[in-house]
Parts: C-alpha cells; sequence; structure tokens
C-alpha cells in the first residue's frame, strides 16, 4: 500500500486539492493496521502454559465437560457466556440441534509461580533489587500471583427436543 516515500511523491504529483483524498486514504490505511493490532482474546483453546481457554472432553456420543478458565479477572457471567458459546459450537460442529447444560461449577483457585533470577544487560536491568555483575545486572528471583477463575459443566446434545428442557443451538457461534 502507501508507505511515507510513496506517499509524499503522491501528495506533490496530486497538489493541494487531491491531497485530502490522499490524507483520508493513509489516515484509514493507519485506522486499519491498528485495529489489526488491537487486544486478544481470552476465548481460544486452553495452552498448557497459562491458565486461561476452554478444554472439552466428549464423554459419550451426545456428552461433553467444558471448561473455561481465566486469570484476567473476569465475571463469573462472563466466563459462563464463554462457556455457553463453547457449547454452542460443539453442537453446530457435530450436527446437534439443541443442548441443556447442567451442574454449572464456579471455583477459584490462587497460583503462586516462581520466575528464577536472570542477568540482563546494565541497560535492561534498572531496578532497586537487581545486583550489577560485570556480565549484566542480576534480576533476582520473584513468585507471580495468578487468581484463576473456572467454570464448568456437562452438556448433553439432541436433534429433537422430545418434551425436555433443550436450549437450541444457534446457526453460527456467539
Amino acid at each position: 500500500m502507501l508507505r511515507g516515500f510513496a506517499a509524499s511523491q503522491i501528495y506533490l504529483k496530486l497538489g493541494r486539492y487531491k491531497s485530502m483524498e490522499v490524507m483520508k486514504i493513509l489516515i484509514y490505511y493507519t485506522l486499519f493496521l491498528l485495529g489489526l493490532s488491537g487486544c486478544s482474546s481470552i476465548y481460544h483453546p486452553k495452552d498448557s502454559h497459562v491458565p486461561e481457554g476452554y478444554v472439552d472432553i466428549q464423554t459419550a456420543h451426545n456428552k461433553f465437560a467444558i471448561s473455561f478458565e481465566s486469570y484476567q479477572e473476569e465475571s463469573w457471567e462472563e466466563l459462563e457466556s464463554y462457556l455457553s458459546r463453547r457449547a454452542n459450537e460443539i453442537g453446530l460442529g457435530n450436527g446437534f440441534s439443541f443442548y441443556s447444560g447442567s451442574v454449572i461449577e464456579r471455583k477459584e483457585r490462587l497460583e503462586l509461580i516462581t520466575v528464577p533470577a536472570v542477568v540482563v544487560p546494565e541497560a535492561m536491568g534498572n531496578c532497586g533489587d537487581c545486583t550489577y555483575t560485570g556480565s549484566g545486572a542480576l534480576i533476582p528471583e520473584y513468585q507471580r500471583e495468578f487468581h484463576i477463575r473456572a467454570v464448568s459443566g456437562s452438556f448433553t446434545y439432541d436433534t429433537e427436543v422430545e418434551g425436555k428442557k433443550l436450549i437450541k443451538v444457534i446457526g453460527r457461534s456467539l
């Protein structure tokens, strides 16, 4: 697209009348790039290293155990909405029309992670607790707390209602 040098050449060639159009293009291009670099979502499969995301296990042909956890201080309601979203996606992906959830469980726990001591170049070791050595600054070992909230439930799927209280799987994810 337009880069700094190319944009300035276009500006000079088009003159003042067209410069507003070029500026609009540059602004839209910049906003587009800023939009692409937005915040990441906590809604994703759980990574083994980060206490965040969903896990689902198929326990029978039409039954799944689903859990969602996060350490970013979301409300219980928000976590439960992510759990429902995943339940809906599983229904869509497996051809079910309805589902029911049972025993939504809430758990909260604290995890302490020990971050080991590390030597960094002195320019990066700008801290009061650092010890300066010949090879750089020694940042001491410390612990980091993760306050983790998790919700989980068991979901049963069906293709017909048959007098049961079920939630309809919608045609796309929430």
